[in-house]
């Protein structure tokens, strides 16, 4: 095992240094899908698919508390080593959201009502690697839905906020900032939390978190679960919490927002299938993630996002009921690596994944994801992102060969 854990590291430094194109991902989680104020203009070209009207258009709709986007995200992706099968996979996520800041639009303070719409078409591409972590964060079977619905609240000059509605739990709960880049799903969330109410299934929730000293963030959800939280999310605005889904969250920040450790519990009510046959009321487990800035390229100007962050993540849950009994994450990411190009970013992400051994799971042992990527910006609304990992012991099992895959990711927003 640790040799052919080190057999890829060769090339996968040499990809590392080479400069070649990809893209900032536009997450399906704290999904940001146009460049920010004050977001480095450092595109292959400056002119943009989408200009003149489009962006007056923009504008106006702003002045009156009204924030539109469209995102279209396609990944091309083809194991070219061990696996399953080596053919090509095409998939295709479609989203359109809403944010409106009830202050501008109707006078109501402190007030955010957001709503979204996506759908995704296409094989899922894990079945030609058979892994069991998902190599790509967009891979689902296909869905069509309105995501999300949710009105947020905030009192006491934002110490106190309210979060109601149809929410992906994700975008609150369990994430790590820096792993957004990536597009193996175990970066955005631990594989433990396997009943987190997220895509492709956010759900009805209640959110409440309060910041009870600088620095320290405390939130509380309660998830409508229905039918294990399976499917819950794609009937609408269901709200019968006949089975719900709890979680909560300690957050503690430092450094101007430069390092933040959180600790999370979960707990479902639901009723779980045992693997041995048997039948459990009620599941749980535990994560925890730490993230920090290691260096900046201009140490005295706050504002440079050139430098290099590194975060770890850790999950546990009962492997009775859970495929993963333990997850182990880490990822570096640099921004600026490229020359001349201060805003790509470069990542590098392990996720080590230990199996639940119940006989009748047909897993065992563990799954190691190595990933890299090097992201372009071509123009504003349009970037590239190719990646590469190497999966050893998918899904844990000796049948299948370590795995080696390539991904294309494009990004299409406005």
């Amino acid at each position: 095992m640790p040799l052919r854990i080190l057999a890829p590291l060769g090339p996968l430094a040499l990809f590392a240094l080479a400069p070649v194109l990809a893209a900032q991902q536009e997450e399906h989680r704290g999904l940001r899908v146009r460049p920010e104020d004050g977001d480095a203009q450092d595109f292959w070209s400056e002119e943009d698919i989408f200009e003149g009207d489009l962006v007056g258009l923009y504008a106006k709709l702003g002045e009156q508390g009204l924030s539109p986007s469209l995102y279209l995200i396609t990944d091309s992706s083809r194991p070219f080593g061990g696996g399953v099968r080596h053919r090509r996979t095409e998939r295709v996520l479609f989203g359109a959201a809403l944010e409106v800041d009830l202050e501008e639009a109707a006078g109501l303070p402190d007030t955010i009502l957001f709503a979204e719409f996506y759908s995704h078409a296409g094989r899922d591409g894990s079945a030609d690697v058979g892994d069991i972590q998902a190599f790509s964060n967009i891979d689902e079977e296909h869905v069509a839905q309105l995501a999300e619905l949710w009105l947020e609240r905030s009192f006491a000059d934002g110490d106190l906020r309210v979060k109601v509605g149809k929410l992906d739990a994700n975008s609150e709960f369990a994430y790590v900032e820096a792993g957004f880049d990536f597009l193996h799903s175990s970066a955005g969330y631990s594989p433990t939390v396997f009943a987190l109410p997220t895509y492709p299934d956010p759900a009805v929730s209640l959110n409440v978190f309060t910041r009870p000293a600088e620095g320290w963030m405390v939130g509380l959800g309660l998830y409508n679960a229905q039918d294990g939280g399976a499917v819950s999310g794609r009937r609408g605005m269901t709200a019968e919490f006949d089975e719900t889904f709890l979680i909560g969250q300690v957050d503690r920040t430092w450094g101007n927002g430069e390092g933040r450790f959180a600790l999370g519990l979960w707990h479902h009510t639901g009723d779980f299938a045992r693997f041995d046959g048997g039948t459990d009321s009620g599941a749980e487990g535990v994560y925890a993630l730490v993230e920090q800035r290691l260096t900046r390229e201009r140490p005295g100007d706050p504002e440079d996002e050139q430098g290099l962050r590194v975060f770890l993540q850790w999950g546990s849950a009962n492997g009775a009921l859970n495929p993963f009994e333990r997850h182990l994450g880490a990822g570096l990411l640099y921004t600026g690596l490229v020359p001349h190009r201060d805003s790509w970013r470069t990542g590098l992400y392990l996720s080590h994944a230990d199996l639940t051994n119940e006989p009748a799971a047909l897993l065992g042992g563990s799954e190691l994801a190595i990933e890299l990527f090097q992201e372009v910006k071509l123009m504003p609304s349009l970037t590239l992102k190719p990646d590469v990992q190497f999966i050893v012991d998918p899904s844990g099992s000796d049948a299948i060969d370590d795995a080696w895959v390539a991904t294309l990711r494009v990004e299409l927003s406005l």
